[in-house]
């Protein structure tokens, strides 16, 4: 009997350890901030996020630092997501332009639902860029928090780093990097996947005159989640200094955010203050996803 006994506390002994293991390795686990895979702004969400080329926005900073290098002297904008699914999210940036180096700043932030294991995400980005004739280069340093629902919060910092090569109004050919490199301020952290972005625009019209037409296209790769490739379009109209934009976009599913492959949205505004909104069926966040922004340059 005693040998069975002894058995039978040492089997036990190691039930307890590989539990604790167990415990321990998933307590370890990094989340993965949503804020780092959502599109940050209205309008980015209506090209399905495929806006690494698009530039001039105070907005830009969130995908490629140096896309506000040509943000004329200062933007500022805000986004408010809306859904039936989730409480709250909204991001605002602002950017302004000093000779030839561009300054800027953003924050995008996630309030989840509650039966969701984090109960929010914040993202903060300061950026700093940049620009010799058609070229800018640009880095941004981020912060990201993920807070569970038991009050618990990881924090941690990266960077991206972008480059934009912007030939008048009409072609752009960009790059950015996220994700390179991280500091984890908290035990454990969070999830700072690293992706490579390369991405055009093409303008088929003067987008100075009244009509407007471009298409955009970005392949990312990521880090252990393969490549994918992203495509939208642009097309507007404008008069007296009120233009009209709807765009789309599509691309591959993110198995991280759960976003549906394509996105709809439009612009309406006067000169140089717009309304952005956008429509994607479903993200990790629920199903018909809205999202109505401003935006004004000065």
């Amino acid at each position: 009997m005693r040998p069975n006994s002894s058995i039978s506390r040492c089997v036990g002994n190691l039930s307890v350890l590989s539990v604790l293991s167990v415990s321990a390795l998933a307590a370890q686990a990094k989340p993965y901030p949503l804020v780092l895979g959502l599109p940050a702004t209205a309008r980015y969400a209506g090209l399905a996020n495929a806006g690494v080329a698009v530039h001039g926005d105070a907005g830009a900073l969130f995908i490629n630092p140096a896309g506000i290098a040509t943000v004329r002297n200062a933007g500022i904008e805000a986004t408010y997501h809306y859904s039936h699914d989730q409480p709250v999210e909204g991001s605002a940036a602002g950017a302004f332009r000093v000779k030839q180096f561009t300054f800027g700043g953003g924050v995008h932030y996630l309030r989840l639902d509650p039966d969701s294991p984090n109960a929010d995400n914040l993202l903060g980005v300061g950026t700093a860029v940049f620009r010799y004739g058609i070229i800018a280069s640009g880095v941004s340093a981020k912060y990201v928090s993920v807070e569970d629902t038991l009050g618990n919060v990881r924090r941690s910092a990266t960077t991206d780093i972008g480059v934009l090569v912007a030939i008048f109004d009409l072609f752009a050919v960009a790059a950015s990097f996220q994700n390179v490199g991280h500091e984890d301020f908290s035990e454990g952290g969070v999830e700072l996947p690293y992706s490579s972005h390369l991405g055009l625009i093409f303008n088929f019209t003067d987008p100075q005159g009244t009509w407007l037409a471009r298409i955009i296209a970005e392949r990312v790769w990521r880090e252990e989640r393969g490549s994918g490739n992203k495509v939208a379009a642009e097309l507007g109209v404008q008069l007296g200094g009120t233009f009209v934009v709807l765009r789309g976009g599509t691309g591959e599913r993110d198995p991280e955010t759960d976003q549906s492959e394509s996105a709809i949205g439009g612009t309406v505004g006067f000169k140089r203050f717009s309304i952005d909104y956008a429509y994607q069926s479903r993200t990790a966040l629920g199903n018909d996803v809205q999202r109505i922004g401003v935006r004004m340059t000065l």
